[in-house]
């Protein structure tokens, strides 16, 4: 059986849904896109633009492993994503089954930018 994984930047994905050429491509076909990888890794994903990522966590919701990458701990992140009902949605469906790796004060960026 072959897996299929994909990392993305939240910016990336919403300048992609916002290409020219996204006229094209409607929203469902993008979503449809990242639906269906098993493993799809979402970083820089807390932005007040919550309508994408909302409909692209209900589509993976229980049915495909969704990782968030975020620098600020899970009781920030709704106020992080504008305190909505789609915020509080989106909160849900990734605390539900999750695990949780907290890194504690290390900053990878932090860290490899001295050794350069």
């Amino acid at each position: 059986m072959r897996r299929s994984a994909r990392y993305i930047r939240l910016p990336d994905l919403l300048m992609e849904r916002d290409e020219p050429a996204a006229t094209e491509r409607s929203d469902t076909k993008i979503l449809k896109k990242y639906a269906r990888y098993d493993l799809l890794v979402i970083d820089e994903w807390l932005t007040q633009d919550v309508g994408l990522l909302s409909s692209l966590i209900e589509r993976r919701y229980l049915r495909k492993s969704t990782v968030v990458c975020s620098l600020c701990s899970p009781a920030d992140c709704h106020a992080r994503l504008g305190g909505s009902g789609e915020a509080e949605s989106i909160a849900d469906r990734l605390s539900e089954g999750a695990i949780r790796i907290d890194m504690g004060e290390a900053n990878i960026r932090r860290l490899t930018a001295g050794k350069r």
